[in-house]
């Protein structure tokens, strides 16, 4: 037999042993490519902005489910209108239907990841995170402020936003306070603690 023939052979042994011995993944599997449903779990949440969620709750949209994951303390201080909350340690104890509409609030905006995985494996389809979380919903919604200035064009819609304000017991400003002594000047909403603690004095708690 001549030495390219007996390679032929050898090769065709080695494979059909191959074959038997079945994937050299069988014990140590290949790590999922990026897009499987695995990282598909803790993708980035499509976010929704403080307006538009204020839109939503004052226009009574069909499913909507607010899940506030803050502390108790930091929920009984100060919560969004027709928010629940929910321990995010927890995640088990959230119950959904695949018609709600679930937005997620935080105090920033980040949400636990295994909050998600659990959503998604008990069926909800959308789930929308607050954008900035409730720091977001004190800047847009309840005390919202156009620059001193502004075009008419940009007070325009602002006023668009101070009536939805309004409805939620914000105080929309242009520029500073007019009359410092009719109220204290909020406080920068970076500090949310403050920010609550300065809407139970007004009454918006």
């Amino acid at each position: 037999m001549n030495a390219p023939r007996a390679l032929g052979w050898a090769a065709i042994v080695l494979g059909a042993a191959a074959a038997f011995a079945g994937s050299p993944y069988r014990d140590n599997p290949p790590p999922r490519a990026q897009g499987e449903r695995a990282d598909d779990a803790t993708a980035p949440l499509p976010a929704v902005s403080a307006t538009q969620l204020a839109e939503w709750i004052r226009g009574r949209q069909p499913g909507l489910r607010i899940i506030d994951l803050r502390s108790t303390d930091a929920f009984e201080a100060y919560r969004i209108p027709r928010a629940r909350r929910q321990d995010p340690d927890s995640p088990d104890r959230i119950a959904v239907s695949d018609r709600d509409l679930l937005v997620l609030v935080s105090a920033d905006g980040r949400i636990p990841a295994q909050t998600v995985i659990h959503l998604r494996n008990i069926g909800a389809r959308e789930i929308h995170v607050l954008r900035n979380g409730l720091r977001g919903w004190l800047e847009e919604v309840i005390n919202p402020v156009l620059a001193a200035g502004a075009s008419a064009e940009s007070r325009q819609r602002f006023e668009a936003r101070a009536e939805l304000s309004r409805y939620f017991g914000g105080q929309p400003r242009i520029g500073a306070p007019a009359d410092p002594s009719a109220a204290e000047s909020a406080p920068a909403t970076d500090d949310v603690d403050a920010s609550i603690a300065h809407l139970r004095r007004r009454g918006c708690g």
